[in-house]
């Protein structure tokens, strides 16, 4: 069982439905922080009960679907990474 995994099982092994942030980061690779700005952007949305704040799988899941791209990878602020580069300028 890999940390996601573990992370997000019960004691009777049925599969969580909401994450806290610490899960919530593990199984999509993105920090809290960013997670949080989309929360407050209104990207994400967040259960907020007994002083926790979960976000539910699903949703998580349904805001990385909604950012699927094809095409060149950037550094996310339209930069070329480094092997493109030097790629360009061989040519």
């Amino acid at each position: 069982m890999n940390e996601v995994t573990e992370a997000a099982t019960t004691t009777t092994d049925r599969p969580v439905v909401y994450l806290n942030w610490e899960q919530a980061e593990l199984h999509c690779g993105l920090s809290r922080s960013l997670l949080r700005r989309q929360v407050a952007a209104g990207n994400l949305t967040v259960v907020r009960a007994g002083g926790r704040t979960l976000v539910k799988r699903a949703d998580l899941d349904e805001f990385l679907d909604g950012h699927r791209t094809t095409g060149p990878a950037t550094t996310g602020r339209g930069v070329m990474p480094a092997a493109q580069r030097l790629e360009a300028s061989d040519s």
